[in-house]
């Protein structure tokens, strides 16, 4: 059953946002918190030198603290402050550990092959909640239609719940993160209504489908508002997770139940 289900006047119609400007990447941003930060450091030391391991470690914890302010005010998003803070305090202690560097590259290509290309498309692994996945199944039953499409789709729970209750609609994922896919992959192998595919959803034509969900990130959501709005067709139904389009009133919110209470805004082309 949905719950807590406000509709507003539909005014998809009204014009598009503005196209976004280009975005710097996060990690271009943190580069340059870090190297603000160790000039602050540095700076720091040859005014007042602090030779023993003591004074080390409060040096990396002043850098990194400088690195965190710094990357807020370049508007990081506040994820980026653990990252910034226990950079260097981290490599300080690592490298009188005596863990060998291999784990270390072990676990970077781990992470790598998690979120991939979130440096630059500024959005990270979010997992929809089985409350959300019950949700959306919902919407597509009363809707009666018959291909959906998950951009962004992580390990495809949205896809294996509208899959299982609803075996007569096509249910198509998009995704670039290689172990996302692969678990999305595997845990669809055998649902002869799925598939995923390892595409950038910015390339793929929206016009095919009937209801398109995204639980994405603020920063693409004006640029694939376009995208939307141009391809779909009169009458399906986007749907996203958590993140508005700025400036469209959605046509009706929900409220997903659940210790984090999440929204779905929904938008009727």
């Amino acid at each position: 059953m949905i719950t807590q289900t406000s509709p507003t006047t539909n005014t998809e119609r009204q014009a598009a946002p503005a196209r976004g400007r280009r975005h710097t990447p996060p990690i271009v941003l943190a580069m340059v918190a870090q190297g603000l930060a160790a000039v602050s450091t540095l700076t720091l030391l040859w005014l007042l030198p602090v030779p023993d391991a003591w004074g080390e470690l409060s040096a990396a914890l002043f850098h990194g603290a400088i690195a965190a302010l710094t990357g807020r005010w370049l508007k990081l998003a506040v994820w980026w402050i653990p990252i910034n803070v226990l950079f260097v305090p981290v490599a300080l202690i690592s490298t009188g550990s005596s863990i060998g560097p291999g784990w270390f590259l072990a676990g970077f290509v781990a992470l790598m092959l998690v979120f991939w290309s979130t440096y630059r498309t500024q959005v990270p692994l979010y997992l929809t909640s089985d409350a959300g996945c019950k949700v959306v199944a919902e919407i597509l039953s009363r809707e009666n239609g018959s291909r959906f499409l998950d951009l962004g789709c992580g390990s495809g729970s949205v896809l294996a719940h509208v899959a299982r209750r609803l075996p007569g609609t096509r249910c198509d994922g998009v995704e670039l993160a290689p172990i996302p896919l692969l678990i999305s992959k595997l845990r669809l192998l055998f649902r002869t209504n799925c598939a995923v595919v390892w595409q950038d959803f910015m390339k793929l034509d929206l016009s095919r489908y009937d209801v398109v969900y995204a639980f994405l990130s603020p920063v693409p959501m004006s640029a694939l508002w376009e995208k939307v709005r141009r391809e779909m067709r009169p009458g399906s139904l986007f749907i996203s997770n958590s993140f508005p389009v700025i400036g469209v009133t959605p046509e009706e919110t929900i409220t997903v139940p659940g210790t984090i209470k999440r929204k779905l805004y929904l938008w009727r082309l």
